[in-house]
């Protein structure tokens, strides 16, 4: 294992079982740091090399074999000693991932099943940040990838669009119509500058439209007559309301 600090994170979260999720996520942090996280999905090759190999062949060869060495011993000193004892003769860091996935798998079936529900009901409201929006989506879809679900590139580019409300129709026939193809978070930032116009040209609209309110509702008004000084101004007399009721039976018995 690293001597960097960084592999202290395995160290204080070692597999038990149940948090074998937040396990092997720590687990492609660390082999990420170390450059060697490939091996978790290509395993080494069983055969020899041939004997006309080429010395890039042979390194290279010899590189696979080494990183994948190196992986198996970091997966394994950061298990519990049954989980050890269980794993420590199999012969690739991938067939180690590939049956603990088959010993945890029911639970990440729940796992992931609860976090899909949770990202397709997720929607954007009109208004709300969203920068801290597609954060919550980008967490989710990432929470499914570590759940050994690989999802489509572009297929999460949609998930993350189809999220949002009305006011970010006309981006998202922009990006669909010239075929952009994005990651996850440069299409956030993307988002982020869209969002901006958007109130920027909501703000300008509205000013617009209060303008001519206030247009409208001056030229409805009645022209004030102004009376010269010292006219006399006739009185009207009220007319008297006919009582009703008990009122009328006292006036006019």
């Amino acid at each position: 294992m690293s001597g960097h600090p960084i592999t202290k994170i395995l160290n204080e979260n070692r597999l038990e079982g149940p948090n074998f999720n937040d396990w092997l996520r720590n687990l492609k942090i660390v082999l990420t740091f170390d450059k060697i996280a490939y091996v978790l999905q290509n395993a080494p090759p069983h055969t020899l090399l041939a004997q006309d190999a080429t010395d890039e062949q042979r390194v290279a060869y010899q590189k696979h074999k080494d990183d994948d060495t190196q992986a198996k011993c970091v997966m394994l000193a950061s298990m519990n000693s049954q989980l050890q004892k269980q794993h420590e003769n199999m012969d690739s860091a991938n067939s180690m991932l590939l049956h603990l996935t088959e010993l945890f798998g029911e639970r990440n079936r729940n796992v992931r099943f609860t976090v899909v529900n949770e990202l397709v009901k997720t929607k954007h409201v009109r208004g709300a940040p969203v920068h801290q929006h597609g954060l919550k989506m980008i967490g989710l879809i990432e929470q499914i990838q570590d759940l050994g679900f690989a999802l489509d590139a572009e297929l999460a580019q949609d998930l993350l669009l189809s999220s949002l409300d009305d006011s970010f129709s006309q981006f998202i026939m922009n990006y669909n119509m010239q075929q952009m193809d994005h990651t996850l978070s440069d299409l956030l930032n993307m988002l982020v500058t869209a969002e901006k116009q958007i109130k920027k040209e909501s703000g300008s609209a509205a000013i617009i439209a209060s303008s001519s309110s206030s247009k409208s509702k001056g030229k409805g008004k009645k022209k004030q007559v102004i009376k010269p000084k010292g006219a006399v101004q006739k009185k009207k007399k009220k007319e008297q309301k006919e009582p009703k009721g008990i009122a009328k039976l006292i006036l006019h018995p």
